[in-house]
């Protein structure tokens, strides 16, 4: 996530070009998931008290030659013969007003969906901020009209697989350019691909089916084989651009190095350290390999890695929580502050997501493809289901703004998680974890509930899914989002009486598929 979140006229040179703020990724190819599914994942880093809404964007006519004009000035027409664009769902910062035309002065905000599923079951998770040389700037300017913020618009709108999406981009960014640097990731039930960008430049990496990447805001790609197009795709020029500017080595530019071992794209344009990136591959390393011991202290680590055992969900969704480094040399004296390195989970994450797409072997995308949501910062949230079939979401979706708001959704979470944090700052004490534990359990739990929704859900065969996924997105949320505000009520009460606060976790408080009308018994 960068600081380019607000279009103001003048100032959006400046914005776009701020340092990297933050964001954590991990991306698995599916067969080093436990499920056989492929997972796209990450931690969106803003600032606190910054509400995230969920939407449902519906598919809608397209003529021919028509174009989409975006907040920066593009203009960018559909793939040929495309007659109606793919709904999506995605994930916008509150200021967004969709009413609003963009080439509307008072639009001022981008929508920064960060992370959506589209009816063909292609997923964006976007973006990891990063930052390029300025030996790198020398050469791929950062002047285009391409940022972080319109990425999944490009496209979710337009993709039928994650392949196409990637190809997609690609030409955008040929065509525009970009005003920043980042990676992100598109993935359809068969495949995951890694891609990064800056100016007019990009790199995109099939990440291999047994293999997961950790991405922090540095560029990763240590492989790029232009030579192999099955797995790899990028700008036409880009190992001459390397070779002839001097990026690299020319040794390692030479055709017998690349085709051996790939063209090191982090090195050659990337700005690399330990302090804010080095220790976050390394912690996921750790987390999901931990047989493959690696020193720490390094700017760099390998891109690509395979897992002592098959990755869950619940293994990512414990990485992407982790605000510290407990038991290690490297740990903040505050969880979720920068001290003496960043941790995974800080105080400004917004919201974080697990994308995990099992619509394959018969199952439909419609239940199968799911967004795991969190909002607010992970260790005080849970990761709520949704599926890639609802067309409708509850109103209280779009609620909350900058301020304190009871029926939105983001505060109910953020809320409580701001409060026992601003105690236990000034306290020392733990509410923080308590917060942490009850949601732990609940998560559990209700990992548990959906698997069993969708085993009753894959029985409707060949019937409209949208009235019974609305009523699952519906159900499902309205009794989280009571919990969370059950929690929040809680921690109030324990702080205005200075008494215990310690949250129990009951199963009953946990949605059920009986709940959900039309749920087959």
């Amino acid at each position: 996530m960068s600081g380019a979140r607000v279009v103001l006229g003048v100032l959006v040179a400046v914005l776009w070009c701020l340092p990297a703020l933050g964001c954590t990724s991990v991306f698995v190819g599916k067969g080093a998931s436990a499920t056989g599914h492929v997972m796209i994942a990450r931690n969106e880093d803003y600032r606190g008290g910054w509400a995230k809404h969920f939407r449902v964007v519906p598919s809608r006519p397209v003529a021919k030659g028509e174009k989409q004009v975006f907040w920066s000035g593009m203009e960018l027409g559909y793939p040929e013969g495309m007659t109606r664009t793919y709904r999506y769902f995605s994930v916008p910062d509150w200021p967004y007003d969709p009413s609003v035309d963009p080439r509307d002065p008072s639009q001022e905000y981008t929508p920064m969906d960060e992370v959506g599923i589209n009816e063909k079951g292609v997923a964006v998770s976007a973006t990891e901020s990063q930052e390029i040389s300025p030996e790198a700037q020398k050469v791929t300017p950062l002047d285009g009209l391409i940022d972080e913020s319109q990425i999944p618009s490009i496209i979710l709108p337009r993709a039928s697989t994650a392949r196409e999406g990637v190809r997609i981009f690609g030409e955008a960014i040929e065509a525009f350019g970009s005003s920043e640097a980042g990676g992100f990731a598109v993935a359809d039930p068969n495949e995951v691909w890694y891609v990064e960008f800056h100016g007019r430049v990009w790199a995109a990496c099939r990440i291999p089916d047994d293999s997961y990447t950790v991405v922090p805001n540095q560029k990763v790609i240590s492989n790029f084989n232009p030579y192999d197009g099955e797995n790899f795709m990028g700008s036409p020029s880009l190992l001459e651009l390397v070779k002839n500017s001097g990026l690299l080595p020319k040794e390692e530019c030479t055709e017998e190095h690349v085709r051996a071992k790939g063209l090191d794209l982090a090195k050659a344009f990337g700005v690399l350290d330990w302090t804010y990136n080095g220790v976050r591959m390394w912690w996921g390393h750790r987390h999901f390999s931990p047989s493959k011991v690696q020193e720490p202290g390094r700017d760099s680590y390998p891109f690509l890695m395979t897992p002592d055992r098959k990755i869950t969900k619940l293994d990512v969704m414990e990485f992407l929580r982790s605000d510290n480094y407990p038991f290690t040399g490297y740990e903040n004296p505050v969880n979720g502050v920068k001290g003496k390195v960043r941790p995974v989970a800080v105080r400004r994450t917004v919201e974080s997501h697990l994308v995990e797409l099992g619509g394959v072997d018969g199952v439909s995308g419609d239940v199968g493809n799911v967004l795991w949501l969190s909002l607010g910062n992970p260790t005080g949230s849970v990761y709520m289901p949704f599926c890639q079939g609802l067309t409708r979401l509850p109103n209280s979706f779009t609620l909350g703004t900058d301020q304190p708001e009871a029926h939105s959704p983001y505060w109910s979470f953020y809320g409580a998680s701001r409060k026992a944090q601003a105690h236990d700052d000034a306290n020392g004490t733990d509410l923080e974890g308590a917060i942490k534990a009850y949601w732990r359990d609940y998560q559990v739990e209700l990992i548990r509930s959906f698997e069993a929704f969708q085993a009753g859900a894959r029985k409707l065969k060949g019937e409209d899914l949208a009235p019974l996924l609305n009523h699952q997105a519906a159900v499902y949320s309205w009794r989280i989002v009571k919990a969370a505000r059950g929690l929040q009520a809680e921690l109030h009460r324990a702080i205005s009486t200075k008494g215990e606060f310690r949250p129990v976790f009951k199963p009953d408080q946990v949605p059920r598929p009986e709940e959900v009308l039309g749920y087959p018994r």
